[in-house]
């Protein structure tokens, strides 16, 4: 009986855990999205690294931390967080355009060829940013 009540307790502090570790992430994306809203990059970066930190599923702080890395001119940086959304099955619409300035950063001309593609079925400029990312 003891046993139970531990493995309980201990369970339940589990879950506590985890409740308070998916507020913070909340709490830092906001804060994240609250800087750049100010223009505040190096501050919304720093924000949304510890939204990772707390949650490293977070596909929107992924996407915000990639396309911040871009424009900070940081293509390898902006690759991995890109690349890492894409993996969560982030909507390509959201990470395509960001992960060919990415390459572009970093002069990776053969990826934007072989790995964007600018699809009929894309909005039309979506497409025609992918187009000029491939020209």
């Amino acid at each position: 009986m003891r046993h139970l009540i531990v493995s309980a307790l201990l369970a339940l502090s589990m879950l506590a855990a985890d409740l308070a570790a998916a507020a913070s992430a909340e709490d830092y994306l906001r804060n994240a999205q609250e800087f750049l809203d100010k223009g505040e990059i190096k501050a919304a970066a720093i924000e949304l690294k510890n939204t990772l930190r707390a949650d490293p599923t977070r596909v929107e702080a992924r996407l915000m931390l990639g396309k911040i890395y871009v424009r900070l001119g940081d293509g390898p940086s902006a690759e991995k967080e890109l690349k890492r959304a894409a993996r969560l099955r982030a909507p390509q619409e959201r990470w395509v355009s960001a992960l060919a300035e990415a390459y572009l950063l970093q002069g990776k001309y053969q990826e934007v060829l072989d790995e964007i593609q600018a699809e009929s079925n894309l909005a039309p400029d979506l497409r025609a940013s992918l187009l000029t990312h491939r020209g």
